[in-house]
């Protein structure tokens, strides 16, 4: 086994799947980082079982860097439980989940550990990764100051939540509620959150853990306003999956649910963390009767049938607006009428062109299913109990 330099100051973890070439340049600028602040950094990368040949490329790397350590599934586990093998492996004061497909910002991560060196401890924080622009702004308005208590950074986050949930931002994600790179966590904490949320992994477990250690631990959590890493890279790659009508709202609204259902969280944020939800999953259950539509003059009807009845019991998990329930009942009425399909059809390939192709390159057995990518085999549907 590679004998381990002294205690660096983060572990970045990197889960991965089928993203050789991506995760090649996610590694050069993590050397690039590591450059500039020597010993501080170390990399553990866990790979689901890729076939691409992101194993032998990692062999490679980590001969040749001995911070970067590796270990490979048998088998695909999903991400969560990648996630959760990747920061097994950290020997850093704090883990940091980045994803393998992200950018890194070398100069920001160097900031970010000396930062993390001028105090004793952090409980966690927030990292400078950044989806978009207005992620960080979003910081900036409602996280004013560098470091908090857990009572202070909850109040800011349900803040932040409320200035999302409206109607014309319901189809704009938080990355501070669910985008992996965008916090780190003490090393400590995080080996004993493992064993208070063992066998409670649905989906969003970095979501799960957030919630969790910052309602049940006590700490100075900090704030760093400097971009570390950005979304997905520069160069644009082709998608690895797709998600059906209706998979967007499986994905960011019954998972999440799903995700906190077990665990203890701060009673305020858990209230206004569903009240952001249901804002979203309105939209998401408008977008995926659309979606529907098109869908149907794709596939068989026996399939159709099947994703339909999926989509429109997600209207049982949500508090509907009179406008959105007068609105979606209205469109599933005109829905079984070919003219008003047909225009449906028309008038959202022009404008989602793109999801049209890649509906199409799904069909060709060209691209995977959300679920199929994850290693995850479709079961039957189960009931969510909402507090919406």
């Amino acid at each position: 086994m590679k004998k381990r330099t002294p205690i660096p100051t983060i572990s970045i973890c990197i889960p991965t799947f089928q993203r050789k070439e991506a995760l090649r340049r996610t590694l050069q600028k993590l050397i690039e980082s590591e450059r500039l602040v020597v010993g501080k950094i170390e990399v553990c990368i866990s790979d689901n079982a890729s076939s691409d040949g992101t194993f032998k490329m990692l062999q490679d790397y980590a001969k040749r860097y001995p911070f970067i350590h590796i270990r490979k599934n048998s088998k695909n586990i999903g991400f969560d439980s990648n996630l959760l093998a990747s920061f097994k492996m950290a020997h850093g004061r704090y883990c940091w989940g980045v994803g393998d497909d992200d950018t890194i910002v070398p100069r920001g991560v160097g900031a970010l550990v000396m930062l993390l060196n001028k105090k004793e401890s952090f409980l966690m924080g927030l990292a400078g990764a950044m989806a978009y622009k207005r992620d960080l702004k979003l910081v900036a308005k409602h996280f004013q100051e560098q470091e908090y208590s857990n009572k202070e950074f909850i109040s800011c986050l349900i803040s932040a939540m409320r200035d999302s949930s409206k109607i014309t931002r319901s189809h704009q994600d938080i990355t501070i509620l669910g985008f992996l790179p965008c916090y780190f966590f003490n090393n400590k904490i995080l080996k004993q959150s493992f064993r208070n949320l063992e066998g409670e992994r649905y989906g969003w477990y970095h979501l799960a853990l957030l919630f969790h250690i910052i309602s049940n631990f006590k700490g100075t959590i900090l704030v760093n306003k400097k971009t570390s890493l950005k979304h997905g890279q520069v160069i644009k790659l082709k998608k690895d999956s797709i998600l059906l009508p209706g998979g967007d709202f499986d994905l960011f609204v019954t998972k999440r649910i799903e995700t906190l259902s077990k665990i203890v969280v701060d009673t305020r944020l858990r209230k206004a963390f569903y009240s952001w939800l249901n804002v979203r999953g309105n939209y998401f259950y408008a977008k995926s009767l659309v979606e529907l539509v098109v869908l149907s003059k794709m596939v068989s009807k026996p399939e159709y049938v099947s994703i339909k009845r999926r989509v429109y019991g997600h209207k049982n998990m949500l508090k509907r607006p009179f406008f959105v329930w007068l609105g979606t009942t209205f469109f599933q009425i005109l829905e079984p009428l070919s003219l008003f399909r047909g225009f449906v059809s028309a008038l959202y390939s022009k404008v989602h062109y793109i999801y049209i192709k890649q509906l199409e390159d799904y069909l060709k057995g060209r691209l995977q299913t959300h679920d199929e990518r994850e290693g995850r085999v479709p079961t039957k549907e189960k009931a969510i109990n909402c507090i919406f």
